[in-house]
């Protein structure tokens, strides 16, 4: 990894900066957008990979937080599970020259992380990262504003560090410092627990709300990302979310009696409520007043 040069920018984390690396590990606004695709993975010839190719390998998500278009590689729940547990398990984080940050973590403890039992699928994890490095977002927010930047510059061992690590882009941090930050990974081996990448791709969403949030099942399918390009493809995620609300209940999601409709045994939903629980260990820290300037 490229080796700090001085600089007439300072040649150190600011202690704002230092402290929104090491207790952050997304924007809010990424989980409210459907960056990460509610799904672990999919076959050669499932139809939103069939859509992506036909699109030029390109994903657009619109939602009421804004419109991301993701360029290069359908980015998955399973490529967001990742980069949390290698914030997780980070040893170190520092500046590099042009305002890149690097990251160092042993593979292994990643792995074991994520629920790798024998931590040695290295070239998993190599797969994963690369896709993501060679993935590019497009994100207009609802305020306007728009960004592009790809998330990872490299992946590599570094001999100094004695560790392997990740960089992520002057672009993708310039980015992050501008939002409303999340920290969730002391709640992270909770949400790694849940099976379905749709379930935790709704969690992540209603965690971005500090204390409540409600949304019909309809707008959060789309809220999230969901690939609903047939009626069938809908129906079978809200038969998940029903048949699973009481895992959803163990995250403070439920739906309100009165909302609920019971039809024999089964419970069918129409909208989510979310109450932050009161030992909620979620913590949020609001864009910097003087995010970097990277030019």
């Amino acid at each position: 990894m490229a080796k700090r040069k001085e600089s007439p920018r300072q040649s150190y984390f600011e202690l704002d900066t230092a402290k929104r690396w090491d207790n952050s590990n997304a924007s809010v606004e990424e989980l409210r957008t459907g960056i990460w695709a509610p799904i672990e993975k999919f076959s050669h010839n499932s139809l939103i990979l069939k859509n992506f190719v036909e699109n030029k390998r390109k994903r657009t998500i619109e939602t009421a937080w804004g419109k991301v278009t993701v360029s290069g590689n359908i980015l998955t729940q399973a490529h967001r599970d990742l980069i949390d547990c290698i914030l997780a398990v980070s040893s170190k984080k520092k500046e590099l020259i042009n305002g890149d940050v690097a990251v160092y973590f042993q593979r292994s403890d990643a792995l074991k992380k994520y629920g790798d039992n024998s931590s040695k699928n290295h070239k998993w994890l190599d797969d994963k990262l690369n896709e993501i490095q060679n993935s590019s977002i497009e994100l207009r927010d609802k305020k306007g504003d728009f960004y592009r930047f790809s998330i990872l510059k490299l992946t590599a061992y570094s001999e100094k560090e004695g560790s392997f690590g990740i960089v992520f882009t002057s672009e993708y941090r310039q980015y992050i410092e501008s939002q409303l930050t999340i920290g969730y990974l002391a709640e992270l081996d909770k949400l790694l627990a849940i099976d379905s990448a749709l379930l935790k791709s709704i969690v992540r969403f209603f965690w971005t709300h500090k204390d409540a949030w409600r949304m019909d099942i309809d707008d959060l399918l789309k809220t999230v990302g969901y690939p609903s390009d047939s009626d069938q493809m809908t129906r079978s995620a809200k038969r998940e979310i029903e048949s699973n609300l009481d895992l959803l209940e163990q995250f403070g999601i439920s739906s309100a009696t009165e909302e609920e409709i019971i039809v024999g045994k089964k419970r069918k939903a129409k909208r989510l409520l979310y109450r932050k629980a009161e030992d909620s260990k979620i913590t949020f820290i609001a864009p910097s007043s003087n995010p970097p300037s990277l030019s």
